[in-house]
């Protein structure tokens, strides 16, 4: 019969107790269990719960590593080998593994597998000591933040396929310094395919900070209140050649607000209506000038018809002489054909506007096309008191034209010279070559037109005082019209009390 120990013997007896409920306590506070492997003897002795992590108790789970490794998932157990092999073989002094375990009751439990490598003096492993845990919560955990966040990308880029295809422009910046966080294709095709993204907006695009745009985001990110802005002009400098560009928008500033309620940045929202407010500025341009036709029309037909009107009461007086009749029946004459003249005018600029101007292009002489012309105004010049004469050098070649037009396009330059022209003044009319082409020019040392009117001279129904309706303000429009049909430009030179010159140029025959 053995005698209890006594003295130093007990209290080892003792330490050793406490040691042994302190490790019973630490691997239950583990969650898991411990572990010892002999290098040499490839032998595992195993402590703690390996009932609760695998289903298996102590004495169900064989020291020998082929049952441990038949159990390992088999995609994670190649792995699992190389990350031994590679730290048994090395200097490493710990390592960690994960992998997937097959549980007793058939399902496969995550276990983080983490190990402190034993080496003797030539560094040798001998001993592996480690702790096994279950970590299928954390691994569930993780696969569905991986998969969260797999659906928050693939929902952030179908919105983004949305937002690219939308015609409307988009833009998200954040914080006080407006930093792009994204924008969409609508937004690169109207401001260009600039570097945005992580830049602040008014650096990007300096040109908008004195048209007032910072002050509207500043008020959104600091009230929280939309704004919507409707036909906003907003000049934008080109990336080609930096030249500013208007353009007309409708824009919606929207904050951008986290869930705790913090305003973090603006959603931009806008459409480019550039074209349909240039489009409907043309179309009340157009009405304008309708009603400016039918004012012209009604004037022009006016004062014709009752010149006409009274021409016919004077011949319906039975006492009036032979002589008046014909000079009567001479006035008629010309009223109508005033009237005729005013609508063959408004023929004109309408085959002009839609293409229609038909012409008749051979080869024609310039000297021959300046006679012509001259000939139907030399006896109203000669009325007026003005000099006409032509002059052409007699060698220039021939030219590409319909001799009635061109004809047309100089007697509409005749006539509007010779109306400017004072009594006693001078009117000629010339042509020389240039280059590839003959200029034609009427000159005259009548009134001369302002610097600030030039641009306007050849528009339709423009005067210089619209209210003295001098001639319909189709004349030059339909010299324009003529030339350009024939490949042809316009030119005009003026100068207050010095007189004008009016000029279009024609291709020369080959």
């Amino acid at each position: 019969m053995n005698d209890p120990p006594s003295g130093d013997a007990a209290d080892v007896l003792r330490m050793l107790q406490r040691s042994e409920e302190r490790f019973q306590l630490a691997t239950e506070a583990l969650a898991g269990f411990l572990y010892d492997y002999d290098v040499e003897t490839k032998r595992t002795a195993r402590f703690g719960g390996t009932r609760e992590v695998l289903g298996f108790g102590l004495d169900e789970v064989s020291p020998d590593p082929e049952w441990w490794q038949s159990r390992v998932h088999p995609d994670d157990l190649a792995a699992a080998h190389e990350l031994g092999r590679g730290a048994l073989g090395g200097t490493a002094a710990y390592f960690t593994n994960e992998y997937r375990f097959l549980h007793k009751d058939g399902h496969y439990v995550h276990v983080s597998d983490r190990c402190r490598i034993i080496r003797d003096a030539s560094g040798h492993p001998v001993r592996v000591l480690g702790g096994v845990t279950d970590v299928s919560e954390r691994r569930q955990l993780e696969q569905a933040r991986e998969k969260l966040l797999t659906d928050v990308q693939w929902e952030r880029s179908r919105l983004e396929e949305i937002f690219d295809a939308s015609p409307a422009f988009i833009a998200l910046t954040r914080g006080p310094d407006h930093v792009f966080e994204y924008v969409n294709e609508a937004y690169y095709r109207l401001f260009g395919r600039r570097d945005l993204i992580g830049r602040r907006a008014f650096d990007v695009f300096p040109e908008a900070r004195d048209q007032g745009f910072p002050a509207i985001r500043e008020r959104v990110l600091a009230d929280g209140v939309p704004f919507v802005g409707r036909e906003m002009l907003y000049g934008v400098d080109s990336l080609e050649d930096h030249t500013r560009q208007d353009r007309f928008l409708d824009v919606t500033y929207l904050p951008y607000t986290e869930p705790d309620g913090t305003r973090s940045g603006i959603i931009l929202h806008g459409v480019d209506i550039t074209a349909h407010v240039l489009a409907r500025r043309a179309a009340e341009a157009a009405t304008r000038q309708r009603d400016h036709v039918l004012d012209v029309v009604a004037h022009e037909l006016g004062s014709p018809l009752s010149t006409i009107g009274i021409c016919a009461r004077t011949l319906a007086d039975s006492s009036t002489a032979l002589g008046e009749t014909a000079a009567t029946i001479d006035l008629i004459e010309r009223c109508v054909a005033s009237m005729h003249r005013l609508i063959r005018d408004l023929s004109d600029v309408a085959s002009i506007e839609t293409g229609r101007l038909a012409l008749d292009l051979h080869a024609a002489q310039p000297i021959v096309l300046l006679a012509s012309a001259a000939e139907h105004f030399a006896g109203l010049a000669l009325d007026a008191g003005i000099s006409l004469t032509t002059h052409a050098p007699p060698d220039l070649p021939d030219v590409v034209a319909d001799p009635g037009r061109v004809v047309q396009a100089l007697s509409n330059l005749l006539t509007n010279a010779l109306r400017h022209t004072k009594r006693g003044g001078r009117v000629t009319l010339h042509a020389e070559r240039e280059s590839a082409s003959v200029r034609f020019a009427v000159d005259d040392d009548g009134d001369g037109i302002a610097a600030e009117d030039l641009p306007h001279v050849f528009d339709r129904f423009w005067h210089k005082r619209p209210a003295a309706h001098r001639g319909d303000g189709l004349g030059l429009p339909i010299v324009r019209g003529i030339v350009d049909a024939h490949g042809g430009t316009v030119d005009v030179a003026s100068e207050i009390g010095k007189g004008t010159r009016s000029s279009f140029t024609l291709p020369l025959a080959r």
